[in-house]
This record gives structure tokens, sequence and C-alpha cells, in this order.
């Protein structure tokens, strides 16, 4: 679609409101992070962790010295710690709020530039990084990692733990490829089951975590999302992870939530009705926001049960808040990641346009979304999607009354 095309889409479905709206919280791009190469190089602080730092890499599939060489000198991606002046390429792990402090009195930010990432153990060492001007896409959350470098003495933090904080930061530097990483070693998509509550969420934001928390929404696992850059390609590979843990351990359906949804004070209620009816349809996802209502979307039933009216359409867009069954998770899973046309793959869009797909939704919608947040995709305040939700609903309205009126 041309910019002008995209213009005229947009006055004509959102107004002259929504066309103001973008304007005013354009896309920004978002940092990337830099390019690294295994093995990994220990530094000569963090030489007696060796056998752990081994092991995890071994659970990503970089056994011996594809994984792990305690060559300083040699190829690959040099780790150390903060005792240590950042080289170029480094992954410089800073294991606690001290250590950020130390570094930034230390090291100006664009004295730091050589250090591929920081490595910190919380969302505030995250916030003191790149409040001082450090890259968003430079900074990773690994607290086991943290602990581990730290010698903090409560046990020794789980190898697949360390595994998964580890292939978060590879995978987002081209060092790893996604889908040759097992989804099961992040600790969320452990043990998975049938009607599971899964929200993707990313550690590295951690004011959207503070609004999640703050819902207290019961029995909701939070997956430490994939990044990669451009971002919609890491939410892509997320789903991906998710998709694959899930069908690995038959956990259909499965909800999945993004951590700004807004849940309604009858959340519960309203789900376990949508549950009941759904055990009676034949149905692929159930949305629970359509965010972007595709223009050749088609209304195949609409009922009335349970004072909710649930309306069945054979095309969504929209990730807040989704249930899937197998057959949408079969087809997240064969998403193209290599694909970077962002009008056509982001991964709302590709589960989208699925042969057959069946969707059910509600109106009203069964969460709303946090217009105070900041987008983790685009960069841009998600008051820009305020304008499009909104008209979503409404066109979804009048076309359950024309449906509804030519059945009387």
């Amino acid at each position: 679609m041309t910019q002008f095309g995209n213009v005229g889409r947009v006055l004509r479905r959102e107004g002259l409101p929504g066309l103001l709206t973008r304007i005013r919280h354009p896309k920004r791009s978002d940092s990337a992070t830099p390019r690294a190469v295994l093995p990994l190089r220990l530094g000569s602080d963090l030489r007696h962790l060796e056998a752990p730092l081994r092991a995890a890499m071994t659970l990503l599939g970089r056994k011996d010295e594809a994984g792990i060489a305690t060559d300083p000198q040699g190829p690959g991606l040099l780790l150390q710690t903060e005792d240590d002046a950042p080289l170029p390429g480094t992954g410089l792990i800073l294991p606690d709020a001290a250590a950020v402090a130390r570094f930034l009195e230390r090291h100006a930010p664009e004295g730091s530039a050589g250090a591929a990432v920081h490595l910190v153990p919380d969302g505030a060492g995250v916030t003191a990084l790149t409040g001082a001007g450090i890259p968003h896409g430079r900074v990773f959350v690994a607290p086991d990692l943290s602990r581990l470098a730290a010698g903090i003495a409560t046990g020794a933090p789980p190898t697949g733990d360390i595994a998964a904080e580890l292939a978060r930061w590879l995978i987002a530097a081209g060092a790893l490829e996604a889908r040759q990483v097992d989804p099961r070693i992040f600790p969320a998509l452990r043990g998975l089951a049938a009607d599971d509550r899964l929200c993707l969420s990313l550690p590295e934001t951690p004011q959207r975590r503070q609004l999640l928390a703050a819902q207290k929404i019961r029995g909701l696992r939070v997956f430490d999302g994939l990044r990669f850059h451009p971002a919609w390609r890491g939410c892509g590979l997320s789903y991906v992870a998710i998709a694959r843990a899930a069908l690995a351990q038959n956990a259909a359906p499965l909800l999945v939530c993004e951590d700004d949804a807004i849940f309604p004070a009858d959340f519960e209620a309203r789900l376990n009705g949508i549950r009941r009816y759904l055990e009676g349809v034949e149905w692929d996802v159930f949305s629970g926001l359509l965010s972007d209502l595709p223009d050749d979307c088609t209304i195949r039933q609409v009922e009335r049960r349970d004072g909710m009216t649930f309306v069945h359409l054979d095309r969504t867009v929209g990730m807040v808040l989704n249930l899937y069954n197998r057959r949408a998770l079969e087809r997240i899973t064969q998403w193209n990641d290599r694909d970077e046309d962002v009008q056509d793959n982001t991964i709302d869009r590709w589960l989208g346009r699925m042969e057959g797909l069946r969707v059910v939704t509600t109106l009203p919608f069964l969460v709303g979304h946090d217009a105070s947040a900041q987008s983790t995709l685009f960069g841009f305040s998600n008051r820009r999607y305020e304008a499009t939700i909104g008209a979503s609903e409404r066109r979804l309205r009048r076309m359950v009354a024309r449906f509804e009126a030519q059945r009387l």
C-alpha cells in the first residue's frame, strides 16, 4: 500500500482524529543489538564459571569450544565483568545496582560504546543505563547470570535459566537461530498444560511490567520475550517459541496476552463464559481485542449468550489477548521470520491470513489496551492505537447489526 493510500485508509476508517494521532505519535526505530559471533570467550575474572556456562551453552546446542572458549585472545565474543574496562565487542556483566552505579561513574555512555551489551540483574539497571544514554538494544536483563557472576551464595542458579538468559541476548545478536533453541529452556514455557495463561513481556520494559503486576491476574505466567531488530520480528519469534512449546506439551487451547492488556473487573466471569461457549463450537482463535478489523473480514455467525454477543469471523488482527487452539498454534510455527515486509508479515497479520481461519470474538471486546504504555514494536505511544481499536469495534458493531437484520 502506498503512503497516500494508507492515509486515505486511515481517514476513511478512523477519521481526522485518527490521522492526527498518528502524526503526533510517529513510529520510531528501535536500537539494534550489536552482532555477535560464538564462542563466548571468558575474561580472566570469569574463568571460575567455565563449568556452569559451558553447561548452559550445551543446552543451546553449542558444545565444548563451540560454546565457551577460555582463550581471551581468540575469535568470538568476550564476556567480562565491570571490574575490567569494557573492550570492543564485550558482553559486560553488571551484577548488582552498585556495579551499575560504579560503571556509570567510571565510563560516560559514549565511552561504553565498545561494549556489545550490558547484562544487568533487573529493570532498575535497565532504567539507569538507558537513562544515561546507553541504547536500549545494548541492555539485557539477566538475573541468574548476574547472581552467578556475583557469587551470591544462595545456591547455583539452574543451568536452564542461565541458558535462557544467554539465548535472549545471543538470538538478538544473531549468534543463535531462535528455531534451533528448544523453547522449553525458558522457565515460563516449561510444564505447559491446556488452558494455561501466558503473558508476553520484556523484562527490559519495567514500567509495562509494573502496570501488568498491578492488575493481579490469577495464574499468569510471564514469558521473557525474545528480542530482534526490528522489534516486530522479535515479537514474531516470541510467538513461534510459545507455539512450539505449547504443541510439544499438548497445551492447547492456550491463553496468551501481552503486558499492555487492560483486564476488566469481571474478566474471570466473562472468560469462564467464553470457555463454556467455545466448548460447543469449532474455532481456531478467540480474539479478546481486534485491534484493526480487516477490510475483507466476513461475519459467519452471531450468537447471544450469557449476556455476551459472540461473533464468528474469518479474519483477525491483534494479539493483545487471544486464546489459541491447535490449528492456530501450528500456523504460528510456520511464520517466516526472514520476510521483512512489515505491512503483511507481522505475526498477527500472518495468522490472520490462515486459510479457513475460524475466529470468535465478543462485543464488547474482552479486554482493553493500555494507552499510557509505549509500544515495544514501533516505539510510539499506545495512544496511536486508540483510534484504530475504536474504529474496529464500531465497524464490527455495524457489521453485526446488518448481519442480524438480514436474518429477521
